[in-house]
């Protein structure tokens, strides 16, 4: 089934009963059941949420999405006991060894600039080399191919898109449409951190993505197709 994305913009509550999510804010008061929501974004610090409520939210694998005051995904609360056999899997991501996550890792990134080869030539009408830079990924894409693919990937697409865009380059605390690109990234993001964790996968340990301040490194690995 298709689950339902709600964003909360006003000043509103959150409450639950029979197993309901209730939504009440000045001008309205909505019911919805929580087993049909799979987001829910949160861009207000006037928004409460009851305890009870948001319980019931993370134990239905819902991915609740707390914004910062530049409207900006902050933070998200997930399921940290959503699978069955999820000790066992966690032991074998664990034990997963080197040469099989720079396999996998090589796999994810001729996906990425496969797609990426894709996408392009529906928007120019022309063909590209990315099919090239695929076959040229090694276990662990240790030439790094994967940068020089989205160097051009970005500048074609916005050139593509306007002349003007010729210069720009894709960063993360860049200048626009930079931060449209990390909104719509977050969201993202907190799609596939929901379905990892609502397979029994822990997020936090990633293929290819290994920060000790990064919580959602096998999200940032999985989403690099997409």
């Amino acid at each position: 089934m298709l689950k339902k994305s709600i964003l909360l913009e006003n000043k509103a509550s959150i409450n639950t009963k029979n197993i309901q999510l209730i939504i009440k804010s000045e001008s309205r008061e909505s019911t919805i059941p929580i087993e049909d929501i799979g987001f829910i974004v949160i861009d207000n610090p006037e928004i409460y949420i009851s305890i009870p409520a948001l319980n019931l939210l993370i134990e239905n694998n819902t991915s609740v999405i707390i914004c910062n005051t530049n409207h900006l995904p902050n933070g998200m609360f997930l399921n940290l006991n959503s699978h069955h056999v999820q000790q066992e899997i966690f032991k074998q991501q664990i034990n997963a060894s080197i040469p099989l996550k720079k396999q996998l890792w090589q796999q994810t990134i001729i996906e990425k600039i496969n797609n990426q080869g894709i996408l392009l030539s529906h928007i120019t009408e022309k063909s590209n080399h990315f099919s090239y830079l695929a076959s040229k990924v090694l276990s662990g894409d240790t030439t790094n191919m994967e940068g020089v693919a989205a160097s051009f990937y970005w500048k074609t697409f916005f050139d593509a898109k306007n002349s003007k865009s010729s210069k720009f380059k894709r960063e993360r605390f860049g200048d626009y449409p930079n931060n449209f690109l990390n909104y719509g990234y977050a969201i993202l993001r907190a799609a596939t951190a929901r379905a990892l964790s609502g397979s029994g996968l822990l997020n936090t340990l990633g293929i290819h993505h290994k920060s000790k301040y990064n919580a959602f490194a096998l999200a940032d690995d999985i989403i690099e197709p997409f």
